[in-house]
């Protein structure tokens, strides 16, 4: 368990998603979906050890070491949080949006090590729902996993911290969150209000990147294919 626990804390200290940080376009999320249970963490972080421990990895890659393999099939299943902001993307750089060029580059593109796209998460750990919490297990090694609430009073400040310097380090293009009701912390990793808005949409910008807040792909109104589609199209508009 002390190797498990050593792993486990450098996972969640260090790791921030999938693609390239080089990528011109980020999405950061509030956390990853899934998380069934402490097993399926194991396995987890056994494939990011397996791929070097870094920052980011190949989202494909990754999932296919992970057992996960529907959603970079020949005929892939369209991933409901994925597949929605690969619309944005797509409709933001002029792209067709249509499913069948969706599912091209949800299997072939997203996500990837030399890609044009960042897929983050503000936390670190994947959870199956909002108040699902399957690690209360391993307090006994890391006190702060006991509760939700702990480990978010914990990891919050680190996250945001490391998110901000990587913001500063990288200097993306554009970045989209996903999650209004985190707007204050986005806010705060992107060290800008974002209170221009467009309809749904929040935007603000620095001299070096344009920032953009949606509404969660999985909110559970307003969110259908149009909305993505149309805060990419507003978002190419910000870009020009």
């Amino acid at each position: 368990m002390g190797e498990f626990r050593d792993e486990l804390t450098g996972f969640m200290s260090t790791f921030l998603g999938y693609g390239s940080l080089s990528a011109s376009t980020w999405f950061i999320g509030p956390e990853e979906g899934g998380g069934q249970s402490v097993e399926e963490l194991e396995k987890r972080i056994a494939v990011w050890q397996a791929l070097g421990k870094r920052p980011t990895v190949d989202l494909c890659e990754f999932h296919i070491r992970l057992g996960v393999t529907k959603y970079f099939a020949s005929r892939p299943t369209i991933q409901r949080t994925w597949g929605q902001l690969v619309r944005v993307h797509l409709a933001a750089s002029g792209k067709a949006t249509n499913t069948r060029v969706v599912r091209t580059y949800q299997a072939e593109r997203l996500g990837r090590a030399d890609g044009d796209s960042l897929l983050g998460e503000l936390l670190p750990l994947p959870k199956s729902s909002l108040r699902a919490w399957p690690y209360a297990p391993l307090a006994s090694s890391i006190a702060c996993l006991r509760t939700q609430e702990a480990y978010r009073d914990e990891l919050q400040p680190q996250r945001i911290e490391l998110w901000q310097n990587m913001l500063t380090r990288y200097r993306p293009e554009t970045v989209v969150f996903y999650g209004t009701n985190q707007k204050a912390l986005w806010e705060s990793i992107a060290g800008v209000r974002f209170d221009t808005r467009h309809g749904d949409f929040n935007t603000g910008s620095n001299d070096w990147t344009q920032f953009m807040l949606l509404k969660h792909p999985n909110a559970r109104k307003g969110v259908d294919n149009s909305y993505f589609i149309t805060a990419g199209s507003y978002l190419a508009e910000l870009l020009r």
